[in-house]
C-alpha cells in the first residue's frame, strides 16, 4: 500500500481536512481519483519528503481535493505531458509495476463526474501537485 510504502522511505503526510464538505457524487469514483493522487505522490515525493492532502469546499455542493508532494526535479515536471496516457514523468524512479495510465485514467475520471484535474508546480519549496475539483 502507499502508506507502507510512505513510512519505509520516511515521508510525512499532512494536510487539512475541513469538516462540513458536502458533494454529491459517485464516491467509488472519487475514491479511484484520491487513490491514484496518493499513489503518484508517494512514488514520486523526495525520499524523507512531504506528502499533503487538503479537502476544502466549493460553494454550497462543491469540492477541491489537491494532493502535493515534495520533488526536487519540480522544474523538469510537465503539468499537461503528464496526464498523456503511458507517460512516465522519471523514468528511473518509475517502478516496472507502473504503466503510466493512472494519471489519464485519473482525469478521464475526474471530468466523467462533471469535474476537473489539474497539474501545477510550485518551486519554493519544489513542489508537484494535482487539484481535483468537484
Amino acid at each position: 500500500s502507499w502508506k507502507g510504502d510512505g513510512q519505509v522511505r520516511g515521508l510525512t503526510i499532512d494536510g487539512i481536512i475541513r469538516q462540513g464538505v458536502t458533494c454529491k457524487t459517485d464516491a467509488a469514483s472519487v475514491k479511484q481519483v484520491v487513490f491514484i493522487l496518493m499513489d503518484n505522490a508517494n512514488k514520486y515525493c523526495d525520499e524523507g519528503g512531504t506528502v499533503r492532502v487538503d479537502l476544502e469546499p466549493r460553494g454550497r455542493k462543491g469540492a477541491v481535493i489537491t494532493v502535493e508532494n515534495s520533488y526536487a526535479r519540480a522544474e523538469r515536471f510537465d503539468p499537461e505531458k503528464v496526464f498523456e496516457r503511458f507517460y512516465r514523468m522519471d523514468a528511473e524512479r518509475s517502478q516496472k509495476a507502473c504503466h503510466g495510465i493512472g494519471l489519464s485514467l485519473a482525469r478521464e475520471t475526474a471530468e466523467n463526474l462533471g469535474g476537473s484535474l489539474e497539474a501545477y508546480t510550485l518551486s519554493e519549496p519544489p513542489t508537484i501537485g494535482f487539484r481535483f475539483t468537484l
